[in-house]
């Protein structure tokens, strides 16, 4: 069965074919939204009373067809809320195709406005968080998968609930205690809520778990409806406290150190925000390392086994393709040319088979009979050149560039505010730090200890025509040719960390593509080959190191018994280093991974919602790397 919805049409009204109920009326399904969840959670006034800054969040129970999420974003927008966000989380189990939304939101004239930019964010829709942008403070986080499961990921109290499920007597798990008391966990004494049904089995859940519920006239030919707020207090408590969330003094202006993607990504989320950057590089123009090769792939470890790297691939790749398309130039910085990934061993050839019969990857993997047999396609794959990536994400205004600058100290000083300090003693001093800096980042006071691997990688840039047409990836990789030159890659030492080229790793990538395309290789002009060697930065567990740290001293001695019992459960509060956070160790696959964890780290300093599971959140948590030295050293 596939993850997208299954729908037949009535009068241009789709229907579930596994609930047997519209998507939304036929006879005012428009005004339904406004009165029904607008009214009845008092949306009006509550946006006409934000304040500068101040985050309006809404939870929605069923995305559906998006009407009351377009409904929504229009009355924001009529109310000029400038310099306010609306934050709206929206779960939903089997998503509209995006022909079938499309269809639905282009026949609406209200919401022409919102479909150039939410069509070309509506694709790619795995498991997980979806972070989707509408205007510029408008944020839809669409959640996909079974709500009593994915409720549980998601951290942040709620203003306004909208429970929009299908049928209650169709769809249980909806309405379910289950998922009622998570809704509960994240209300608050403000949070209030609004639904079509008068279901007396919900009206009696809703109270069992702490609402006020009150009843009114429904709309239309529907008698009632139920609205009203939660009556008890913000469950708020971690069950471990050194992955808390900690809620920040608001900051202004921050200081970025690494002008490699990891930097730039994390600059371009926090300068759409509206924060004053400035970004810090030690060369003399930005994706000097690593982040410089002349082309990179968009590529994701995909299994039909949920481990970790696959969950973060599915977290990573649908924002990472759609920031790559949305701000490069088509055939020349990028191209949507697919990318085929070989049966080059038995282990490749069994992972390739479980991919193609994983029907939750089917708008990612198809089946190539061109090569070899049990090749698939990853027909959403492309190549782009990094360098024009990273200079677009530094190119907004709210950012700054200083290059040939390397920061050679970082210290924390009164008012909870960062000096640092350059080769040439200069000082700077800005209200928050982003270390970016990639293998540089053990040079700190408060990073030094943090233990990660530099892996040395070289490519190979190769002359010739165009006989490729996608990228192939087997025991290396070979890109289509940009301005008739071919990328091969790439080595992998974990002993030598020099940068200088060598003949011997252009051979090894020359080798690793005559296995692929021999017919290329025997081709090559050796005297035409040209290679580039820098360092990777990865951590053992594959994981990137995303969000605030602690310091090392006080952490070690405060959660002293771990190294006696892992799961030992702490009552204390962490304390982070003040307005400090790291964005870096992603390894061979920063291209994927690093926008979604830029936003992630504008999520943390602006106090929003987070773009990614509360799982995978904390899995990448730089904490994590104190308590693996407690365990390990126990």
């Amino acid at each position: 069965m596939s993850n997208f919805a299954k729908v037949y049409w009535d009068n241009n009204v789709p229907i579930s074919e596994e609930f047997g109920d519209r998507y939304f009326s036929d006879c005012g399904a428009i005004e339904e939204t406004k009165y029904v969840f607008l009214e009845h959670n008092q949306l009006k006034e509550r946006f006409n009373n934000l304040q500068t800054n101040e985050k309006f969040i809404i939870g929605e129970t069923g995305f559906g067809s998006g009407l009351n999420f377009f409904t929504t974003c229009a009355l924001w927008q009529e109310q000029q809320n400038i310099k306010s966000q609306l934050h709206y989380i929206s779960f939903e189990k089997h998503p509209l195709k995006p022909n079938d939304l499309y269809k639905i939101i282009s026949s609406i004239p209200e919401f022409n406005i919102f479909c150039d930019e939410f069509i070309p964010q509506y694709k790619l829709l795995f498991d997980g968080f979806h972070r989707i942008f509408i205007a510029k403070n408008i944020y839809l986080t669409l959640i996909i998968g079974d709500i009593e499961e994915t409720i549980t990921q998601v951290i942040h109290p709620i203003d306004a609930w909208f429970l929009d499920g299908f049928n209650p007597n169709k769809n249980i798990a909806m309405w379910s205690d289950k998922t009622i008391s998570q809704i509960a966990r994240l209300s608050s004494h403000k949070t209030t809520f609004a639904t079509f049904t008068a279901n007396s089995n919900v009206r009696k859940t809703l109270i069992k778990n702490g609402f006020n519920v009150y009843k009114d006239k429904g709309f239309g030919i529907k008698r009632e409806m139920l609205f009203g707020n939660f009556s008890g207090t913000l469950q708020t408590k971690y069950e471990k406290p050194y992955y808390a969330i900690s809620h920040n003094n608001i900051v202004k202006d921050i200081a970025i150190i690494g002008a490699g993607i990891s930097g730039a990504t994390t600059a371009y989320a926090l300068a759409k925000r509206g924060y004053k950057v400035t970004v810090y590089e030690r060369n003399s123009m930005p994706a000097s390392e690593a982040s410089g090769n002349y082309q990179a792939m968009l590529y994701g470890s995909w299994s039909s086994f949920d481990g970790e790297l696959t969950k973060l691939s599915k977290s990573c790749y649908r924002y990472a393709h759609y920031l790559i398309t949305y701000l490069l130039e088509k055939d020349s910085e990028y191209q949507e040319c697919g990318i085929v990934q070989l049966a080059h061993n038995k282990q490749q050839a069994k992972r390739n088979v479980q991919l193609i019969s994983d029907n939750k990857l089917e708008e990612l993997v198809s089946i190539d009979t061109h090569y070899e047999k049990n090749t698939v396609k990853l027909s959403s794959g492309l190549w782009l050149h990094p360098p024009a990536l990273v200079n677009k994400l530094l190119s907004h205004p709210n950012i700054k560039l200083i290059c040939d600058t390397e920061i050679v100290q970082t210290n924390l000083i009164a008012e909870n505010k960062w000096m640092l300090l350059t080769q040439n003693n200069i000082n700077f001093t800005h209200d928050a730090l982003v270390i970016c800096n990639s293998f540089m980042l053990n040079q700190f006071e408060q990073t030094k200890n943090i233990d990660i691997r530099k892996i040395r990688g070289q490519i190979t840039e190769v002359r010739g025509d165009n006989q490729l047409n996608t990228v192939l990836c087997g025991s290396g990789y070979i890109t289509p040719p940009l301005n008739n030159k071919y990328t091969l890659g790439a080595t992998f030492d974990f002993e030598n960390i020099s940068t200088n080229v060598t003949e011997k790793d252009n051979l090894e990538n020359i080798a690793k593509l005559s296995e692929i395309l021999p017919e290329i290789a025997k081709n090559i002009d050796l005297s035409t080959i040209n290679g580039r060697a820098n360092i990777r930065v990865s951590t053992y567990d594959y994981l990137p190191i995303v969000g605030p740290i602690s310091d090392e001293t006080w952490f070690k001695a405060t959660y002293n018994h771990i190294s006696k019992d892992k799961n030992f459960r702490f009552n204390n509060e962490c304390k982070y280093l003040p307005n400090l956070y790291i964005h870096t160790s992603h390894g061979s696959k920063g291209m994927m991974s690093a926008p979604i964890c830029g936003e992630l780290i504008a999520d943390y300093i602006d106090n929003s919602p987070l773009a990614i599971i509360e799982t995978l959140r904390t899995m990448m948590h730089p904490n994590r790397l104190w308590v693996r030295d407690l365990i390990r050293n126990s």
